[in-house]
């Protein structure tokens, strides 16, 4: 027993003599024990009650920009076929208020024409040759109120062709 209490009274009595080193050598044990036996590790991206280390987090970092992507070409392919259906709209919006136009404009011959007739007859002014004139303008006008929907109708059919064919 009293060898071993030598060995002791021995040993310290070498780390009093040597208490910096002694000190530095636990110090740099501990740090090196605690650098190379635990990994660093962060909250989850997908879960931030959970920690993950650098790999995981690659990992999780990579899966969710895949999806993000995934969700980016859906947006793209809906915002394109959104585009389209405005431009078709704005199309369709636009051959209408032209037809719309050459309606009223033919209204407004109509009125012009039956109100000079209207206007003649109430000053006993009117004779065959101004009736027959104002008639024949009724039916240049509708005429050509009807050749001008039928070019609408046959460019909006060739814009529709040219469109489907693009697409």
């Amino acid at each position: 027993m009293r060898q071993t209490t030598d060995l002791f009274h021995k040993l310290a009595k070498l780390i009093d003599h040597n208490r910096g080193m002694v000190i530095g050598l636990l110090l740099t044990s501990l740090l090196a024990t605690y650098l190379t036996g635990c990994q660093a590790t962060t909250p989850s991206l997908r879960d931030a009650s959970r920690q993950v280390t650098a790999a995981e987090l690659r990992a999780e970092a990579d899966a969710l920009a895949v999806g993000l992507m995934q969700r980016k070409q859906s947006i793209e392919l809906r915002l394109e076929a959104y585009n389209q259906e405005v431009e078709q709209f704005n199309y369709r919006l636009g051959d209408a208020a032209e037809d719309l136009n050459q309606k009223m404009q033919f209204r407004a011959q109509v009125v012009k024409t039956l109100g000079g007739l209207a206007v003649g007859a109430a000053e006993g002014s009117i004779n065959p040759l101004s009736a027959i004139t104002a008639i024949l303008g009724l039916l240049s006008a509708g005429s050509a109120m009807g050749l001008g929907v039928d070019n609408l109708r046959k460019d909006r059919l060739i814009k529709k062709l040219k469109t489907e064919r693009q697409i």
